[in-house]
Parts: structure tokens; sequence; C-alpha cells
């Protein structure tokens, strides 16, 4: 993971509840305490300075713990020694254990984040039907693709939440531009001009240019655009406004 990135999870991990109700460790055979938590946190952040979970509970699996870290989903041993990024599959149910726990952190993670921390597309009031968080590079031809398309999106019910994610990394151009972008009067024409490649003022300000970038490691985001469904799935690609309309309708992603 690039230094820069990983300084950037950091700022992004903040403290959260992740679900209400009943918690799964209290009914698990291998339930947590308070000193379980301790020794897990420890362990973290002495092979990890400055990173905390933010939150620890019992998986399906005897011996193996739940770790989430912002939008990231991780397991643990018991003894704190291994930590594991890799997902459970349940082979009696021939079940994806974990998919539907990383969906669901996912959304909560967008959630913290919160829509006004995103550039948003919108449709005319009360046409929305889905709603997408999309991860956008101002320089990916693809990105400008879709967003040459953005009116066919909102036309069909759809819209579109932009995360600024320069691929190029932290302080390159295109981590400049999506600053300058954010900290425009008009972001959402600022967004427009520099997809087309057209140059627009640069300007700095308090951004979430860097959480936004968190997320998108922590989600696993290797390429742009990519799109979270309303359920948490993530597409690494440039999906057409009619694809996704068909998409969002089955509500599940297309193989």
């Amino acid at each position: 993971m690039r230094t820069g990135l990983y300084i950037a999870i950091l700022l992004a991990s903040l403290p959260w509840l992740l679900f209400s109700g009943p918690s799964r460790a209290a009914e698990d055979s291998h339930a947590l305490n308070e000193k379980n938590i301790q020794i897990f946190t420890e362990k973290l952040q002495k092979n990890f300075p400055g990173l905390s979970p933010d939150l620890v509970s019992a998986s399906p699996v005897a011996g193996v713990y739940e770790v989430i870290i912002g939008a990231k989903l991780l397991y643990i041993t018991e003894d704190a020694r291994y930590l594991l990024d890799a997902r459970i599959i349940d082979l009696n149910r021939k079940a994806d254990i974990s998919t539907p726990r990383i969906n669901a952190v996912h959304l909560l993670a967008l959630r913290r984040l919160g829509t006004d921390r995103m550039i948003r597309f919108d449709p005319p009031k009360d046409k929305t039907r889905y709603t997408v968080t999309v991860f956008t590079d101002l320089d990916c031809p693809y990105c400008r693709k879709m967003h040459a398309q953005i009116a066919e999106y909102n036309a069909l019910g759809i819209a579109i939440h932009y995360l600024l994610y320069p691929r190029a990394g932290l302080n390159s151009p295109s981590y400049h531009k999506a600053v300058s972008v954010w900290c425009s009067d008009d972001r959402k024409a600022a967004l427009t001009k520099a997809k087309t490649g057209a140059v627009i003022p640069a300007k700095t300000c308090d951004n979430p240019v860097v959480k936004h970038m968190a997320l998108g490691e922590q989600m696993g985001i290797r390429g742009t655009p990519s799109v979270v469904f309303p359920n948490g799935e993530v597409v690494m690609s440039y999906i057409p406004p009619k694809k996704m309309i068909q998409m969002l309708e089955v509500g599940t992603k297309a193989n």
C-alpha cells in the first residue's frame, strides 16, 4: 500500500457504531469480552501504529473474529497472531458468509462519510429511483465517458454521487485537480469542465479527497469508474445507463 494512502486510511478511520440491535458476539459461543478486544486492539496498534479497529465481533467460525476498520472487513485469530484478509465460505451451506457483511460495511462507511461530502448529480425532485456512489478519476477516459452521459442516468431516475479517486495518488496532478474541483464555487460545474480536459483554476480548502481515497483503498478499488450499488456491491467498470438501470432493477450486479 502506498505510504500516503496508508496515512489517508488512518485519517479516515473514526470509531462508529456499525450495527444496532443485539450483538452477534453476545449470542456466540466464542463471544468477545473486554480483555479480548483490548488484546486485539493492542496487537493491531503494535503492528500498525495509529490504527485502531472500529468494531471487533465474533465471526461464525470458532477462534476467528471480525475486525472492521473503516470500510474494510478483516479477520483475526483468537491468539491475535494472524490477521486474515479473506472471505469465509460455509461449505456445508455452499454460502459466502463474508460478502454480505462486506457489503454492509461499505454502505455504513458511506453513510458515515455523508452525502454532503460527495458531489451529487441527482434527477429532478421526486424522480430519483436509485442512488449509486461512484469512485471517479477526473482524467480517466471511461470516467469521462460516464459523466458525458450523466443526463441519461438522471433521466432513468439514477442519482450519481461521486467520490474523487485520483488513481495517481496523493500530491499528483490528478489529486490537486480533484482538490480544486471540490474547492470550486460550483463543484458540479467544475467537475464537468475538468472531465472535458479543460483547465480549472487551482484552489485549496478543507476537503474530503483524502477520505475518498482511503475509502476506495479499503473497498479494494483498483480502477475507475467503480460503482457502489445500493446493496453495497462494488462493480469496477464503466456501466452504460441502460445496463445500469437493468442491474438496479434486479437488485444485483451483473457478472
